[in-house]
């Protein structure tokens, strides 16, 4: 929850962007794949860097609910040091 305020505050110093300050990924792997908890790590770091967010603040999430491990991944569009989309 903490995380969640923590990306709420950084938006809210950029009034000047009106578009959507968060960008959702969702990663999803094959049924029967389970990667490991340090795997999911590397695969969500080149995911972020990928799309240019690297040193942006996000927040994911593993989900086991369905036939697939997935995760959801909301990156902070807002750099949190230059303050700017």
């Amino acid at each position: 929850l903490w995380a969640a305020h923590e990306v709420a505050a950084t938006q809210s110093k950029n009034q000047r962007a009106k578009n959507d300050k968060s960008y959702h990924v969702l990663i999803s792997f094959s049924p029967g794949e389970c990667p490991t908890p340090d795997v999911l790590k590397r695969i969500e770091d080149r995911v972020a860097a990928a799309v240019d967010f690297s040193e942006h603040q996000r927040i994911s999430a593993v989900h086991h609910d369905t036939d697939n491990i997935h995760i959801h991944v909301a990156i902070n569009k807002i750099h949190p040091q230059k303050l700017i989309m």
